[in-house]
């Protein structure tokens, strides 16, 4: 399948003027200045400071362009320059391949209040997987900082301009957010045409909460290396954010994944496929209003079965409109959380048995959805080394690693696997539908004994299909 767009869409982004076909090889939703769980810079905002950030991309090539965002800024955003280098470990570059960033032939470049900028085609070349350091510098205030809150990943600041440094002696304070960076394209490579991307579209599972800081372990970072080894990289998109939800807007866990539906899927170039994995949120957010662990959940909104049913529906109908193909996978269990009550766990039943399972492609109705009609069954010829099941009952799991901690991880197994079976389902209808040989089985690792940290996207997921 070909990439359906092959440059910026209409999504109140100000692109640079060229025909030259770009694709996304990392991104990230942008938030609104607010408290986040761990400490950050979003609501202080920068002046006379420098901001180095590291990504690391999911496909290569020839030359890059940056994607920055003033989504939810105040006031127009001034940067004064910007740079592209390798990474070459925590905030150090290799200084050979340091590049000036430029926007309209620029250096220095405003971007509007409620305005996303792509920047000029830089000569930068990448590979798949490759660590990627930006760093831009704003001598005047930037006022508060639209930003990703939770990167799972080290940004680092300085007081004065060291854009350029190759050391990064200056950058004494850090945190685990991504400022401003929206986005990095890339262009050129060679070779075949570009397979088109996948864009994971979801929450706290999708965005790898609980995972390693720094060690790139999100599920979405476990397809984008098996996909890689197999000798197949295709783009990788994670458009997660933690306590995300599909009706909802907050100020803290950003706007509902249908308001942002347009800009984080939509408009990202070179794409052809979104993986949906949201819901829980919704449903059980509001079983924690009268005793809330964390004030950022708020608000507490009381939200039906039928209206995430609707919701993702709606989703679906812009992805169809738009050329792109969609998988979807039901609403996980909450438990054992707070969020997990009898009413959570019934209205997480209504739409599991609504929504279409991508493995058995059915809905409450009793037909299938079509490959066009949205979340469709993708039926794959048997392949050695690539086996799509249904998870067994979890008392009956047996998981490589824990032996005596067994029994401590069974209630969180159920949503382990959903998250388990997504990624190998995922990955099984990409290969099906662009008839490439499956990748090779992985060897499985052994999971953490923490039962919180099963139940996310961490080393676990990364494990794939070979956890029996």
């Amino acid at each position: 399948m070909q990439p359906t767009n092959t440059d910026t869409a209409d999504t109140g982004l100000a692109p640079a003027a060229t025909a030259t076909t770009w694709a996304a090889a990392w991104t990230t939703s942008m938030q609104r200045p607010s408290a986040s769980f761990t400490p950050h810079w979003s609501e202080e905002g920068f002046a006379g400071q420098t901001v180095r950030q590291v990504v690391r991309v999911t496909i290569g090539g020839d030359a890059v362009r940056i994607r920055l965002s003033n989504v939810y800024g105040t006031g127009p955003l001034t940067i004064t320059g910007a740079t592209v280098a390798a990474c070459a470990g925590g905030a150090n570059i290799r200084e050979e391949t340091l590049q000036h960033l430029t926007v309209d032939g620029k250096r220095t470049f405003t971007i509007a209040a409620g305005a996303e900028v792509a920047g000029d085609l830089t000569p930068f070349r990448t590979a798949p997987l490759d660590k990627v350091t930006i760093t831009f510098y704003a001598a005047g205030p930037t006022g508060p900082a639209t930003f990703h809150a939770q990167a799972h990943a080290t940004s680092y600041r300085a007081d004065g301009d060291h854009r350029a440094d190759a050391g990064g002696t200056a950058f004494a304070d850090t945190s685990q957010s991504w400022y401003y960076l929206s986005g990095l394209d890339v262009t050129g490579g060679g070779g075949p045409a570009r397979p088109a991307g996948i864009v994971l579209f979801g929450d706290s599972l999708t965005e790898g909460v609980g995972s390693t800081p720094d060690a790139d372990r999100r599920f979405p970072d476990a397809l984008a290396e098996r996909l890689v080894s197999a000798g197949r990289p295709r783009a990788v998109l994670n458009q997660g954010i933690g306590g995300n939800r599909v009706t909802v807007d907050s100020a803290w866990l950003g706007d509902s994944a249908l308001s942002r539906f347009r800009r984080d899927v939509l408009g990202r170039p070179g794409v052809g496929t979104v993986v949906i994995l949201l819901g829980v949120n919704d449903i059980g957010i509001s079983e924690v209003a009268e005793a809330s662990p964390f004030p950022i959940f708020a608000p507490y909104t009381d939200v039906s079965a039928d209206q995430v049913i609707a919701g993702l529906r709606g989703m679906i109908q812009q992805a169809r409109a738009a050329g792109l193909r969609v998988v979807g996978a039901t609403v996980t269990p909450a438990g054992p959380s707070a969020f997990s009550t009898a009413r959570s766990e019934e209205r997480g039943q209504t739409c599991r048995r609504q929504r279409v399972d991508p493995y058995l492609g059915r809905v409450r109705r009793g037909h299938r959805l079509r490959p066009r009609g949205g979340l469709a069954r993708r039926r794959a010829p048997a392949r050695p080394g690539l086996r799509l099941r249904r998870p067994p009952a979890p008392q009956r799991r047996r998981i490589p690693g824990h032996g005596r901690c067994h029994r401590a991880v069974r209630r969180p197994v159920r949503r382990r696997l959903n998250t388990l079976h997504l990624y190998e389902g995922v990955l099984r209808c990409l290969f099906t539908l662009s008839s490439e040989p499956a990748p090779p089985v992985s060897p499985p690792r052994a999971c953490s004994p923490n039962p919180v940290s099963v139940s996310v996207s961490s080393a676990a997921v990364a494990a794939g299909p070979n956890i029996r």
